[in-house]
C-alpha cells in the first residue's frame, strides 16, 4: 500500500476527534486574524470579543461580511462537534469496524472543510445553497454512525461485560 492511501485496517477515529475540533476553531482564528491585521494595532485581546465588535464597524464591508461568515462557521461547526463525537464513541463502543468509523469520520471531516471554505467565501445565494448541501451531507456520516451503533447494540451483537461493551 502506498504510504500516502489511508489504512482502513488501522483505528485513526479517535484522532479524528481533535481534528475535528481544529477546524472548527479554524474559521474562528482565520476571522480574528484578518479583523486585527486590518485594524491597524487597534485589536485588544484583554477583552477580544469587545474589541472585535467595535471594530466591525470600521472594517470594509466585503472583509466584515467575510470575517462574520467566518465566526458562523466557527459557531455551526462547534455546534455539529458533539454530535460527531458521539457518533464516534458511539461506534467504538458498538464494535463497529475501524474501517467503517474511519471511512465515516474522514467523510465528515472533508465534507466541514468544505463547507467551511465555502461558507467562508460565498457571496450568492447559489453558494449559500451549496453550503447548506455541504452542512446536510457532513451531517449523514455521524448519523450514519449513531445509526449502525444502534443496530449493533440492538441485535445483540456487541457483547455486555462489566457494563461496558467490548
Amino acid at each position: 500500500m502506498n504510504h500516502l492511501t489511508p489504512s482502513y485496517s488501522r483505528d485513526y477515529s479517535l484522532f479524528s476527534i481533535p481534528i475535528a475540533f481544529g477546524l472548527a476553531i479554524t474559521p474562528h482564528a482565520y476571522s480574528v486574524y484578518r479583523m486585527a491585521t486590518a485594524s491597524n494595532g487597534q485589536f485588544s485581546n484583554v477583552n477580544p470579543r469587545e474589541s472585535l465588535s467595535k471594530l466591525q464597524a470600521h472594517l470594509p464591508e466585503q472583509l466584515r461580511a467575510s470575517c462574520h461568515r467566518a465566526q458562523s462557521a466557527a459557531s455551526n461547526s462547534f455546534e455539529v462537534f458533539p454530535l460527531f463525537v458521539a457518533a464516534v464513541l458511539g461506534g467504538k463502543l458498538a464494535g463497529i469496524p475501524s474501517a467503517e468509523i474511519n471511512r465515516m469520520a474522514l467523510r465528515f471531516l472533508g465534507l466541514r472543510t468544505l463547507y467551511t471554505l465555502v461558507y467562508i467565501n460565498h457571496q450568492s445565494e447559489a453558494g449559500s445553497y451549496l453550503r447548506t448541501f455541504l452542512y446536510a451531507c457532513s451531517l449523514a456520516a455521524p448519523s450514519w454512525l449513531l445509526y449502525r451503533a444502534g443496530q449493533v447494540l440492538n441485535a445483540g451483537a456487541a457483547p455486555v461485560v462489566g457494563g461496558f461493551v467490548r
